[in-house]
């Protein structure tokens, strides 16, 4: 009967130590853990993203996140230039937007940012990067004819001598027959780095030259036999003469 009481006994005592270590197990999973999201969130404070850089030309900055049109009612605060630093105000837009930029297609939402000129606004998140911006230079001279058929022969004659000339100068000559609003500028890798609208040269004067260099306003050149000759001019770019 001693035995049995002992037995009992013990066999209570380890169920309640079970339970016990079975507690404590918990409460030391709990606590690390515990332990283990508050690291978490510690280094997610530490590595809290400030400053982003506008890896696109013409970035705008708007004053409420969306992608609406000037024509649509948006409001524009600002434009950034390629590789501009802005300062992340800490919100985000909850809807994220599906953009094309230079090839890429980019979803993202926008942030609030505060710009160089201390202007406040809004700014599409897939158009920053969080390292600064390698910005490439570039002189391209954009050809472009709309006009009749009839009148295309002409125009090939003095493209094909215009870039003869600038052959040797280091402008490129491009010519493109769609798209107008988004012209890409590639470097010698084939990689984007540009985007040109010249849309509005095309529906006002159908054919010509539009003279694009980077970090100044686009300049328009009429067709002729001496087009080459006035986008030389027009870069400032050194002409060899003679036979090339």
């Amino acid at each position: 009967m001693k035995k049995q009481i002992l037995v009992v006994a013990s066999v209570a005592i380890f169920i309640f130590s079970c339970g016990d270590i079975k507690e404590s197990i918990n409460k030391t999973t709990e606590s690390s853990e515990k332990k283990i999201e508050e690291k978490k969130e510690k280094v997610r404070t530490k590595i809290e993203i400030k400053e982003f850089y506008a890896w696109v030309d013409k970035l705008n900055v708007r004053s409420v996140p969306g992608l609406k049109t000037k024509k649509q009612g948006a409001k524009f605060v600002d434009r950034l230039d390629e590789g501009e630093k802005v300062t992340f105000l800490g919100e985000k837009s909850s809807e994220t937007y599906e953009v094309n930029l230079r090839g890429r297609t980019m979803n993202a939402p926008f942030y609030k940012v505060r710009t160089k000129k201390g202007k406040i606004g809004w700014i599409f998140a897939g158009a920053l990067s969080t390292f600064p911006v390698n910005v490439e230079e570039y002189r391209v001279a954009i050809a472009f004819d709309e006009r009749d058929e009839v009148y295309s022969d002409d125009f090939s004659y003095y493209y094909s001598e215009a870039d003869r000339l600038l052959m040797p100068t280091g402008v490129d000559l491009i010519f493109v027959s769609d798209n107008f609003r988004e012209v890409q500028i590639r470097n010698i890798k084939g990689d984007i780095i540009g985007v040109e609208n010249i849309s509005k040269y095309v529906k006002r004067h159908k054919a010509g030259i539009i003279c694009v260099e980077k970090g100044k306003s686009p300049e328009f050149i009429d067709y002729s036999p001496d087009m080459g000759y006035d986008v030389i001019d027009y870069f400032g770019v050194g002409y060899c003469g003679g036979d090339i």
